[in-house]
């Protein structure tokens, strides 16, 4: 027997029979995960300081996020109002003494948070209406108006540690990769320091309305408004725009945020296989061969 046919009789399926196959479904369900999901690091609890009396003056006047002051060995936190009227309205749960790893866009209507014991993640989700059918590992119910749901492995172990806690408790629980809607701006200008803004780039589609973000996410939904357009240019332009775009884009994927999501999870991963379609034959490879121009927007987030 020669060798090709050893090979043919070991890799039966052609490359039509390949190409063939209903594979974008779960591309864009993976991608989707790399783009919703950073890596999972068991988080080390921040040290907390008290600040002395004259200096928490002087943060008031600096942010409207949280305020420490010594007093009767206890702290009294003062909190921003969306903050407040978000945990004021929704369910307020905690699980057990899991820590919240993941707390991202959540408001009156809508949230997720993440968390874990150190070994086991879960994820819980609010919304206001009615609960959905439960599915296979989820599980779902009603609270309070709130159609809630509790996802991943341990999510049965997980509803039964689920406890009610009161609003400073739980806005204590949030991560510190948080960003609060009184620092959202700032961050996000930060964020754009070392990109530069592709043509009709809309600074106000990074207005988030006051919501609470993840890091991870917001520097995910900045880095997509900067390369989407780049890469918009270079499908819509000629040699000139497509030489730029590409020139760009190499800036984006050495900026500091996207050198900070590296740590976490895959966003610069996929980035990069675009980068490299676009300087070379303008096509990427996922279940099957994809131009640029008709995956972009699903992959990167656009």
């Amino acid at each position: 027997m020669s060798l090709d046919d050893t090979l043919r009789r070991a890799d039966p399926i052609t490359d039509s029979e390949l190409a063939a196959l209903p594979l974008d479904t779960f591309e864009a369900e993976l991608r989707e995960s790399i783009l919703a999901r950073p890596v999972r690091r068991r988080p080390t609890p921040p040290r907390r300081r008290l600040i002395p009396l004259a200096g928490a003056l002087v943060a008031s006047a600096l942010t409207a996020f949280l305020l420490l002051l010594p007093g009767g060995g206890r702290d009294d936190r003062a909190w921003a109002a969306e903050l407040v009227r978000v945990a004021e309205s929704v369910p307020r749960l905690l699980v057990g003494d899991w820590k919240v790893t993941r707390a991202d866009q959540f408001d009156v209507g809508m949230g997720e948070m993440d968390f874990t014991d150190g070994a086991r993640t879960v994820q819980l989700s609010w919304r206001k209406g009615d609960p959905q059918p439960q599915k296979d590992g989820i599980l779902a119910w009603e609270q309070d108006g709130y159609a809630l749901e509790l996802r991943g492995e341990a999510s049965a172990e997980a509803r039964a540690e689920l406890r009610s806690v009161s609003v400073d408790e739980w806005l204590a629980a949030m991560p510190a990769s948080v960003v609060q809607p009184s620092e959202s701006d700032k961050v996000v200008d930060a964020m754009l320091e070392d990109m530069n803004p592709p043509p009709g780039f809309d600074r106000t589609a990074l207005d988030f309305s006051g919501a609470p973000r993840d890091r991870y996410q917001l520097g995910a939904a900045v880095v997509a408004e900067v390369a989407c357009g780049w890469i918009k240019l270079w499908v819509e332009g000629g040699e000139k725009e497509r030489a730029e775009a590409v020139v760009e884009l190499r800036k984006v994927q050495q900026s500091a945020v996207l050198a900070e999501m590296a740590k976490q999870g895959h966003y610069h991963e996929v980035l990069g296989q675009y980068v490299d379609a676009l300087a070379g034959d303008g096509t990427v490879v996922g279940g099957k061969v994809l131009s640029v121009e008709e995956s972009y927007k699903d992959a990167l987030g656009c």
